[in-house]
């Protein structure tokens, strides 16, 4: 609906819809029917690229799919300090070299 508006306007300039996604546990598009895919440190401990690659694209186009433009989800964390438990599971592992 607020696309449509968007688009009507004069200028026809899209709004650009962006989340802070990361997939497994704290995985909220599940409410929109998505798929839920394993988290990070889940996809680090598997150590198979493609499998990682295979689960961020088919995300991608169902984040696509429900209008979102851009993902702001951690990529390049690594746990390496067991102090700060934010990171946790949304990394994908302790070693920066994986």
């Amino acid at each position: 609906m607020m696309q449509d508006w968007a688009s009507s306007a004069p200028v026809n300039v899209p709004f650009l819809i962006a989340v802070d996604h990361e997939g497994g546990s704290v995985f909220t598009q599940r409410l929109f029917g998505a798929t839920i895919f394993p988290g990070n440190m889940a996809l680090g401990a598997a150590r198979l690229v493609r499998l990682t690659e295979e689960a961020a694209y088919a995300g991608a186009r169902e984040l696509r799919g429900l209008g979102i433009h851009m993902d702001f989800a951690p990529v390049l964390d690594v746990n390496s300090n067991p102090n700060n438990p934010i990171i946790g599971v949304r990394s994908f592992g302790e070693d920066p070299g994986m």
